[in-house]
């Protein structure tokens, strides 16, 4: 998907009147789906994780198989409310491809061979879409005087099923004044709870770090901490270097 059919499709799809856009809007807030379903006074998380599914398949259709009958429907509709929006045959172009995008079932678990690897984060932003759990910080976090003695500092855990739009997302925040820099990302095929079992880990190991300023989901924690539990969960094995 080129750059500029992306910006468009940021922009429009702020623009219609479903529950998509309100997701949407709140995605740069650095909110984790639970605090999304608060901010709506939804009982549970799962709708909201729907239409982050669905946000998925609007970028990338290619994502389709991965998602059932009801986000197809949350994409497909916003896609055709879009199509009725003053965009440019390029968007149009895109957006059809999203509608003529058959259901399938989901497929059956990842080759085993991609199982237990930690992948070079620049390969996965490489990418278009990836699902994962994924960790960054930034630059300042990475200084001596800023880590504890058992070599804590400040990460940034959180999740996507296409981790390379959510992270290029955030290297476009206005406010700090440098660039994220990218650590790690795990793969995995259901990122969101892979990531509740990170960040319950965490808190449990006194890890969390409550902060009004730099967003949520930020922990005082090591790369050793989350590479083990990356282990633990299936989604890593010891990465040289």
């Amino acid at each position: 998907m080129k750059r500029r059919v992306r910006q468009e499709l940021d922009e429009v799809l702020l623009l219609t009147d479903r529950f998509i856009s309100d997701v949407f809007d709140l995605i740069d807030e650095d909110m984790t789906s639970d605090e999304m379903a608060r901010y709506f006074r939804h009982k549970a998380p799962w709708n909201v994780e729907k239409h982050l599914h669905a946000i998925d398949m609007l970028f990338d259709p290619s994502l389709a198989s991965s998602f059932g009958q009801q986000v197809h429907g949350y994409a497909k509709g916003a896609a055709r409310d879009i199509l009725t929006f003053d965009i440019t045959p390029e968007l149009r172009q895109h957006l059809n491809r999203v509608l003529v995008t058959p259901h399938r079932p989901r497929s059956s678990a990842p080759d085993s061979d991609d199982a237990g690897v930690i992948v070079d984060p620049q390969d996965w932003i490489d990418q278009e879409t990836v699902p994962g759990v994924y960790v960054y910080t930034y630059p300042q976090y990475l200084i001596t005087e800023l880590l504890t003695d058992d070599g804590r500092t400040l990460y940034k855990v959180g999740a996507s099923q296409a981790t390379s739009r959510r992270l290029e997302r955030q290297r476009r925040q206005t406010e700090v004044p440098e660039d994220i820099e990218i650590i790690r990302v795990y793969p995995s095929e259901d990122c969101f709870d892979d990531e509740a079992h990170f960040h319950d880990i965490l808190k449990h190991a006194g890890h969390h770090h409550k902060t009004t300023r730099a967003g949520t989901e930020w922990f005082r924690t090591s790369l050793p901490m989350l590479d083990a539990i990356a282990e633990a969960l299936d989604l890593a094995t010891d990465q040289e270097g």
